[in-house]
């Protein structure tokens, strides 16, 4: 072998090491056996989150090839591959080389049985978008062995959904188990060739999907969406990642299985034991080359290893306000800004967020930092949210002044609410105070004074939440009462009902009760519905409520309104987050007929009688009543004798009156005999006049004839007697 041959070998050699995690093979136990089930989440708006330091310049990060990264792929910093030509021709050969066929061919033969092994889920997410899936892979595990190899499958799921921060996403997390069959414990099904299949880089994702699409057809890896494949290879130490494709190689170890899983969502190595460890540093969440150790949160955001000199948002979160000894900004829980032992070449030199940190010491000893966590925390956030625990670095570092915390909210996280400086109000609805996941120091970390944060809790709760870790905050609470019943959300208050043609309405007065220690501000109240405009508001603005004090307004039904049932929204909302409905009805009932509608005592025939020939013809249908009575009898037609009668009536044709009957009685009877007066107009026409007053109203009959003639009606409707 020539001397570039032998060079490019101990080369290659080099960055293989680089990616190996020098651990022991054994496997470690699981900090917790089972996952717990927790309640259901539901969908969540956009996440975001702002860079800390308005002077930090954000670069473009390094875009990862959607194919498998060689291990020649690793640039130096003049921009140039770190590797000789020959060997990265002969790694990429291997590559294309590989077999993809269902059956795998070995040295000894063609296996006799599917290598493709037995699906099982070991842990089911509950949610069905936006999951989180992991598919673990058997490799060197023989038909003999499935068993051990799904039982160390079930320790590393249950290992990974109750790691913080993963056990706050638990719900989202599939994990599924793909028991291949090796034709023995020392070689790879899946490198094939009776090769061991040991050597760092030696699987590649094209080795892997004929396993995994022989269950799952089509499907391949995906860092964007979070779908990872995790080969776990018996009888081999340490793990390596391929950060472009979504594939990790790892040893049954749990810790080195998530430390790998954490390279395929973006965290990199932060050990520095060896001087070879440089190669396979990147500047991201975790790692950052030449930080102005000066003022790290202003600067340059690089993903170059040259030009970077600040540190990210996430890591800004944790740091001391001050550098402190040795320009380490050591802040809260150990976090800080650590040079690592191990330069990197020239004049580069690498920094970490803490000292032990699962992505350094890869064991279950050591969890993912809180910079870790917050990356992790922010990478799974968008579209997904609990119902029932406000997640640990939700609010980490926000500008947001004020947060409502659900009903339905039973936990907070951890640094839920981190150096969120803004934030003065929180509004909560939940009638039981939350738990913290530890404590409230840890979930308001970084935040001076809690007694200056105004807490609105549910009415009738303000003890419990006093005599709770939440009594260090400013509890407020806002009654609310309407004519000196209580109300609580969304109850109703039904005013009194009443018939048609009713007059005012006396308003009712809402009272705004502040039972809280500091003023509640401007309030603004808001008639909504479609009978919103059957009702009247007596103010819809208060200005404020002080502490201790009330404020009121008047609700009513407005006059006028029809036969019918109306009801209508009623929301007072503004300051502190008080916001609080409840609904109005009322009701107006149809009015009972009009009795003076009826008549009693009828003069009609008498008068007809006098005047002529229609005396004997006067019929029920002859006597009218008042608009909207009818008579309600089967003959109308049969001629009325004197004296009393007695027929019934209905009421009819209004929306605003009750239909009804009642009895009318009337009596016909003769009147007095009236002379006329007699005009005569010239020689031709004569004309008669007759004034009879009926019920003190005046009625005048007027007859006419030619001179000569007896006078006759002008027409026979005048016999018509109508009572109004």
């Amino acid at each position: 072998m020539t001397k570039k041959g032998v060079f490019c070998v101990r080369l290659l050699v080099a960055m293989v090491a680089s990616v190996m995690l020098l651990l022991p093979t054994a496997a470690t136990v699981s900090r917790s056996a089972n996952a717990s089930s927790v309640p259901t989440y539901v969908e969540e708006a956009s996440y975001s989150k702002e860079v800390i330091g308005s002077d930090i310049i954000q670069e473009p990060d390094m875009i990862a090839p959607e194919e498998d990264i060689l291990l020649s792929d690793i640039e130096k910093e003049d921009g140039t591959f770190g590797w000789c030509q020959d060997t990265y021709e002969k790694q990429q050969e291997y590559q294309e080389s590989l077999a993809s066929a269902d059956v795998m061919a070995f040295s000894g033969g063609i296996l006799a049985e599917s290598p493709h092994g037995e699906l099982r889920v070991m842990h089911a997410a509950t949610q069905t978008e936006n999951r989180i899936v992991i598919k673990i892979i058997a490799d060197r595990y023989m038909a003999s062995q499935q068993e051990a190899f799904f039982t160390v499958a079930q320790n590393m799921a249950n290992y990974f959904v109750n790691e913080h921060p993963l056990d706050e996403f638990r719900e989202w997390i599939q994990i599924y188990a793909i028991g291949t069959i090796s034709p023995t414990a020392t070689q790879s099904v899946i490198v094939g060739d009776g090769s061991a299949g040991t050597a760092s880089g030696q699987i590649v994702a094209n080795n892997v999907r004929p396993f995994v699409q022989h269950h799952f057809p089509g499907a391949n890896p995906s860092i964007a969406n979070n779908i990872s494949w995790l080969v776990v290879q018996q009888g081999r130490g340490g793990g390596y990642a391929w950060t472009g494709s979504g594939v990790a190689v790892t040893s049954v170890s749990l810790g080195v299985a998530l430390h790998e899983l954490g390279h395929l969502w973006q965290l990199w190595d932060e050990y520095d034991s060896a001087t070879w460890h440089y190669a396979s540093y990147r500047n991201g969440a975790n790692l950052r080359s030449n930080v102005n150790l000066s003022s790290p949160l202003t600067g340059v955001l690089s993903a170059s290893t040259a030009t970077n000199t600040a540190i990210p948002s996430q890591w800004g979160l944790f740091i001391g306000e001050t550098a402190g000894p040795n320009n380490q900004w050591q802040g809260i829980a150990g976090m800080g800004i650590y040079r690592m032992n191990t330069f990197g070449w020239g004049t580069t030199t690498w920094y970490r967020p803490r000292q032990r940190c699962l992505m350094n010491q890869a064991n279950t000893n050591d969890g993912f930092c809180l910079v870790c966590s917050e990356h992790l925390a922010r990478r799974f956030a968008p579209n997904r949210i609990d119902n029932t625990i406000v997640r640990s670095y939700v609010f980490a570092g926000s500008t947001q002044e004020t947060v409502e915390i659900g009903a339905s909210v039973t936990s907070i996280g951890d640094y839920a609410f981190l150096r969120n400086t803004n934030l003065h109000t929180i509004d909560v609805y939940a009638p039981v105070p939350p738990t913290f996941r530890t404590d409230i120091n840890n979930t308001f970390a970084g935040i001076a004074n809690l007694g200056n944060i105004s807490l609105n809790v549910p009415l009738g709760s303000e003890e419990l939440f006093i005599n709770s870790p939440w009594g260090v905050f400013n509890i407020n609470s806002v009654h609310f009462s309407i004519s000196g019943t209580p109300l609580e959300q969304d109850d109703t208050y039904t005013f009194a009902s009443v018939a048609f043609g009713y007059s005012q309405i006396t308003p009712r007065n809402v009272i705004i009760s502040n039972v809280g220690a500091g003023p509640v501000g401007q309030l603004t109240i808001v008639l909504s519905g479609e009978d919103a405009d059957a009702f009247a508001l007596g103010a819809t603005l208060i200005e404020g409520v002080a502490a201790g004090g009330i404020a009121s307004f008047g609700i009513s039904p407005v006059v006028g309104l029809d036969a019918g049932a109306y009801e209508a929204v009623i929301t007072i909302s503004g300051a502190h987050g008080v916001s609080f409905s409840f609904q109005v009805e009322f009701v107006v009932n149809r009015a009972n007929p009009p009795s003076h509608g009826v008549p009693a005592v009828i003069y009609i025939e008498n008068i007809l009688r006098n005047l002529g020939d229609y005396a004997d013809t006067i019929m029920l249908r002859d006597i009218e009543l008042r608009d909207g009575w009818a008579w309600d009898e089967e003959d109308l037609d049969s001629v009325l004798a004197l004296g009393s009668h007695t027929f019934t009536a209905r009421f009819v044709g209004d929306n605003n009156i009750n239909d009804g009957n009642v009895t009318v009685t009337f009596t016909l009877r003769e009147m007095p005999e009236l002379t006329p007066r007699v005009i005569t107009l010239g020689d031709v026409l004569v004309i008669s006049l007759i004034v009879v007053v009926v019920f003190g109203v005046a009625v005048l009959f007027v007859r006419w004839s030619m001179k000569g003639q007896n006078p006759e009606p002008r027409e026979k409707q005048s016999k018509r007697a109508k009572n109004k």
